[in-house]
């Protein structure tokens, strides 16, 4: 069995996790905060990318360009956090990578990727 340190796109959602390759199944993944017995099988490999920060950075930079349209869940390191459900527009991408966001209420915030929860918002 191999274990290996990946980030996994779930719904464009970078999450840090473990890919488990067993010889004779498919990968499976799971999240470092669910258990074992949680896992899922991945069946897109294109999905999983390296622990890296230039691919990290890569991902970003390709899956939300400028215009893109985001929902924010939840936002840890902010003194004065947007609501759950706040939309915005991304302006740019940093090297941080840092997802720099207009938000329709006039705030302008960096979204910290694996600290803030967003996703992109298909239907706008």
């Amino acid at each position: 069995m191999k274990v290996t340190r990946v980030y996994y796109n779930d719904n464009e959602i970078l999450i840090a996790g473990h890919l488990i390759e067993d010889v004779l199944e498919h990968p499976v993944f799971y999240p470092f905060e669910r258990r074992r017995y949680e896992c899922q099988e991945i069946t897109d490999e294109s999905l999983i990318i390296d622990c890296n920060s230039e691919s990290y950075r890569k991902f970003y930079k390709e899956h939300y360009p400028e215009g893109t349209r985001i929902v924010l869940f939840s936002m840890k390191n902010e003194p004065n956090p947007l609501p759950r459900g706040a939309r915005g527009t991304v302006k740019h991408v940093c090297d941080d990578p840092m997802v720099h966001v207009t938000f329709d209420n006039g705030r302008y915030l960096g979204l910290i990727p694996d600290v803030d929860q967003f996703a992109k918002l298909k239907d706008e």
